[in-house]
């Protein structure tokens, strides 16, 4: 026992226990909390020998803000086994003391961790790198991510190799037909001209289309290009402003375009079973479109169209990783 004190309230006599460090005790007799001197408080250490708040602070260590360990005075009441707590470590979350008149009372030791100072996540007093940032923690700085180059192009329905094979083809018919009218009653020159203006028409029809493009670097930068072939001639890529949308989606749809119906027409008026076939092939299937969308699943622009399901989901799959872009399909 560290002392007796008088209750400011009933009068009574309160014994103070050993260790017992507050700066109050509740009156075993009223039930009201006298003050206690700072002379009776104390503290127990390592060995049970009582010790008063001065030497504890002897004891503390002010430049690494770490206390002696003593161990809590035993609650006569409390019958649940007391262990020991491992030493806390790390910096101090909230500096303060335990001496209950001070303007700062208590003191929350380190919990073992640190934060990181890009993500502000807890990690381990000896790591050097974060895992979830990648920082470096000695250098403070980012490693540099690299990136699986990408670069890819789409043709609608058909690839070009086929579409080549295709005006050789009609080239070749139109070789035979010059030679049939040049040896009748028409001259040469109309059927030189007549080649031409049907091997023209033809590699139009033929090698007009618009492709879609993905290009990644190995800095991670996506580039989303829109080329036109005119007769098979190449024209400039147009990058297409993608950033502002917030995904892309494939709307199934029926909507030839006035290429598609220029087509059939002249193949009708040519040769009535080819138009027939090109609409049968061409013109009649369901068409995807594959667009961009906005936060709300709204058409941004339109980037491709084909007649192949299959196509149109590998064009949104390789642009959605690429891009980022979230790949929903719009219906």
């Amino acid at each position: 026992m560290a002392g007796r004190i008088n209750c400011n309230s009933c009068g009574g006599k309160v014994d103070v226990p050993a260790g017992h460090s507050r700066a109050k005790i509740r009156c075993n007799h009223c039930g009201y909390y006298a003050e206690v001197p700072l002379d009776l408080r104390s503290t127990l250490d390592d060995d049970g020998v009582p010790v008063t708040p001065a030497e504890v602070a002897i004891a503390t260590d002010t430049s690494t803000k770490k206390k002696k360990k003593v161990k809590r005075a035993a609650d006569p009441r409390d019958n649940r086994p007391q262990f020991d707590d491992e030493e806390p470590t790390g910096p101090y979350l909230l500096e303060g003391t335990q001496d209950e008149d001070d303007d700062k009372p208590y003191a929350v030791p380190g919990d073992g961790t640190k934060l990181c100072p890009e993500c502000r996540v807890k990690l381990p007093l000896d790591a050097k790198q974060c895992v979830h940032c990648g920082i470096d923690l000695i250098t403070k700085k980012k490693p540099k991510k690299s990136y699986e180059p990408i670069e890819k192009e789409w043709e609608p329905r058909f690839p070009l190799l086929l579409r080549l094979k295709v005006i050789a083809a009609l080239q070749l018919v139109n070789v035979l037909v010059a030679l049939y009218l040049n040896s009748g009653t028409h001259s040469p020159l109309f059927a030189f001209v007549s080649l031409l203006i049907q091997g023209g028409m033809q590699a139009f029809l033929v090698g007009t289309f618009q492709m879609i493009g993905v290009k990644r670097t190995a800095e991670g930068q996506v580039t989303i290009t829109k080329t036109w072939r005119i007769a098979f001639l190449r024209l400039n890529s147009v990058p297409v402003a993608w950033k502002k949308s917030h995904g892309m989606g494939i709307i199934p749809s029926y909507n030839p375009g006035l290429l598609e119906w220029f087509t059939l027409v002249y193949l009708l008026l040519l040769f009535l079973i080819p138009g027939i076939l090109f609409y049968w092939f061409i013109i009649r299937p369901e068409r995807f479109e594959v667009v961009l969308c906005d936060m709300y699943g709204s058409t941004d622009a339109i980037l491709f169209r084909t007649t192949n399901r299959d196509e149109a989901d590998d064009v949104c799959n390789v642009i959605s990783n690429c891009s980022g872009l979230r790949y929903k399909s719009v219906v």
